[in-house]
């Protein structure tokens, strides 16, 4: 999997002519191909996901990067592939252009006339009003992304003004869905004062092309079509084609492989290496290689409590004791690649740098680091990881190498929402999961910095905090890079974080469902349609 390789940022844009971040990829080729104009409307379109979520309010949700979300919400902006320039690109969405001001101000320019699924408008109010609330709520999962932002103001009905902390390269990339992973999604203001945060978190009101008829917790949820919905397709014809979509939660990969095969899944993302083959060579399956938006596996170390927070040598032993080509070799099966770097920098991105120390794998120096850290007759400590089965695979040759380095490993495999309610405590010694490489760097600020989301080891290190910041706080490319590289080696020193591997992403759909795209790393059936 060759990971793609970002242009360097300029200044800030001036208009939607030159978007504030794009990254060179390969576009797959039926999204290169024009809306044909016999395009049927109607049908029952069956979308199948590896993870469920606690609560459908994409600012509150500890799974907001589920795919359910775009389909009920609009955000200012998209970061979609561009099948001319083959690059990812910021593009219009309720926002239709913008510019900066200086600097530290974005001001963006509101599409007329949306409306919010009750009927209620969709102005600069509702916008400034979403934005705020992801920088304030007390539960907002999504404070991170909007790190950046002093305040929002909303000058009049079609204007959304954006105060930034100082400049910012990557603002646009975050307001947009794929590139906040929902997170700045907009809501209506009044909707969810009048209903209540838990009510509408159960039945929600987007502006987006489907509305939620019923939602079953850890089952599915039940959409159909938004008829006042602004969007029209190439066809000139409003959106969404589809009647509905049925949205279910199967965690078992190997489940939705068998149904994609049965032809009662039509879409899903994320299928594991090993059934790659078969799909590639099912005549009625179309499978899309997303090399842009690979799962960069990791060992996470808790920083906060435990026998590795204050161990960097017991730290250091596990990381040597990891043989990351073995991993790839019996788990990608000829897909991905080991990752010597945090996920966000693979080779080609903004701040890579080969010359940085890495850990390879070296069982002798890792028994010897054991001994070393006070425990020569090795340590008993436990392992955390969560569905889908690649991860439960991942965790059980982790345990074997660690073992073998007397690092006795007992791994606790459990679902994902009592994972993060476990992480979120620092109840865990190690974990594993993941993150997708990202366009820019500063993606990766909801991981690595002291207040992100993504925090899950608890590392508080005031030198990461800093070269994250000084990383987005400027639009110059050689200085951006400069931080990113000093973050990579502050990450390497403190050993809290342990790069495994990266997976390549994928997007699998059949024959007869035409029109998909994707906003990032998820599937996009906005514009979808059936001919079956």
């Amino acid at each position: 999997m060759a990971p793609t390789s970002p242009p360097a940022p300029v200044a800030p844009p001036t208009s939607t002519a030159a978007p504030a971040a794009s990254a060179s990829a390969t576009a797959p080729a039926a999204t290169a191909t024009p809306a044909p104009p016999s395009i049927k409307r109607g049908g029952i379109l069956r979308f199948a996901e590896d993870r469920s979520v606690e609560v459908l309010d994409p600012h509150l949700s500890r799974t907001h990067f589920s795919a359910v979300f775009g389909l009920i919400y609009d955000s200012l902006v998209r970061y979609q592939l561009d099948p001319k320039s083959g690059s990812f690109e910021v593009k219009p969405d309720l926002a239709t252009s913008w510019e900066f001001t200086d600097p530290k101000t974005l001001v963006l320019k509101l599409r007329p006339g949306v409306k919010f699924q009750d009927g209620s408008p969709l102005d600069a109010e509702a916008a400034r009003w979403s934005i705020d609330r992801v920088m304030t709520n007390k539960k907002s999962v999504g404070k991170d992304v909007v790190e950046a932002i002093q305040s929002v103001e909303a000058p009049d009905a079609g204007t959304l003004k954006v105060n930034l902390k100082a400049p910012s390269a990557s603002i646009l990339v975050m307001l947009s869905g794929g590139g906040a992973q929902n997170r700045t999604r907009i809501l209506p203001k009044t909707a969810v004062e009048t209903m209540g945060e838990d009510a509408f978190g159960r039945k929600p009101i987007g502006s987006g092309p489907f509305q939620v008829t019923e939602w079953v917790p850890d089952n599915f949820v039940t959409l159909k079509r938004f008829d006042g919905y602004w969007d029209k397709g190439e066809d000139g014809k409003a959106l969404p084609y589809l009647d509905g979509v049925n949205y279910r939660f199967i965690l078992d990969m190997t489940v939705t492989t068998t149904e994609l095969k049965a032809g009662t899944v039509d879409v899903t993302h994320r299928i594991e290496p090993k059934d790659v083959p078969s799909i590639k060579a099912n005549p009625n399956l179309v499978y899309w290689e997303l090399p842009w938006a690979g799962d960069g596996l990791y060992l996470g170390l808790n920083a906060r409590q435990g026998p590795f927070a204050d161990n960097l040598k017991l730290r250091q032993a596990v990381a040597y004791a990891v043989d990351r080509e073995s991993l790839v070799k019996t788990l990608g099966l000829g897909l991905g690649q080991p990752s010597y770097y945090y996920a966000q920098w693979m080779p080609g991105m903004l701040g890579y740098d080969a010359s940085i120390p890495r850990y390879k794998y070296d069982a002798g120096r890792a028994r010897q680091l054991l001994g070393e850290a006070g425990y020569p007759n090795g340590i008993d400590v436990g392992l955390m990881a969560f569905p889908p089965e690649i991860r439960r695979r991942n965790a059980e040759l982790l345990k074997s190498m660690l073992d073998s380095a007397s690092i006795r490993t007992t791994i606790e495999y459990i679902e994902r929402l009592a994972w993060i309610s476990k992480a979120q405590a620092f109840n865990f010694d190690m974990l594993t999961t993941g993150m997708s490489p990202s366009s820019d760097p500063d993606v990766a600020s909801r991981n690595l910095m002291t207040k992100g989301f993504g925090n899950w080891t608890g590392q508080q290190d005031t030198e990461t905090d800093r070269c994250m910041n000084d990383g987005r706080n400027t639009y110059d490319a050689k200085a951006r890079a400069e931080a990113y590289r000093r973050c990579q080696q502050v990450i390497y020193q403190d050993a809290f974080v342990i790069p495994l591997w990266v997976m390549p992403g994928n997007i699998v759909f059949q024959k007869g469902v035409k029109g998909v795209t994707t906003e990032w790393d998820a599937p996009d059936v906005k514009y979808a349609w059936l001919d079956r």
